[in-house]
């Protein structure tokens, strides 16, 4: 049985939310009281900027898996390849397994990068 105060990530039990709490910045929380510290908002932010650079990472090292790993799925952390798999759902779980849901890093596909074309009235049309 939970405490009051604790939660479940939004991974871990989306559909349990109904049913004892309430939702705060992508967690359930089990007690409506309960909100989210400035240190954890803080560390999503760092998360966020950590994934972001581990993204950048990703598509630099791009063309290089393209002729190792084409038309897989990897974990991308670190600067290098942590995992190499069949498909999503399995390299997600092996990276969650592995580094926990805040680990900073990235599942991605190995295929190429391709240009959506966008008209100019999707670009410039006003909000």
């Amino acid at each position: 049985m939970m405490s009051s105060a604790s939660w479940l990530s939004v991974e871990q039990a989306p559909h349990v939310a109904e049913k004892i709490g309430t939702r705060q910045r992508g967690r359930y929380y089990t007690d409506t009281e309960h909100k989210p510290m400035s240190s954890d908002i803080q560390n999503m932010t760092d998360l966020r900027e950590t994934v972001r650079r581990e993204y950048h990472r990703f598509l630099s090292a791009l063309p290089e898996l393209l002729t190792t790993h084409p038309q897989k799925w990897v974990i991308y952390r670190d600067g290098a390849v942590q995992g190499v798999f069949q498909d999503e759902d399995s390299a997600f779980r092996a990276a969650v397994d592995r580094f926990g849901v805040r680990g900073g890093f990235v599942v991605a596909p190995i295929r190429p990068v391709e240009a959506t074309p966008v008209t100019a009235g999707v670009m410039y049309s006003a909000p």
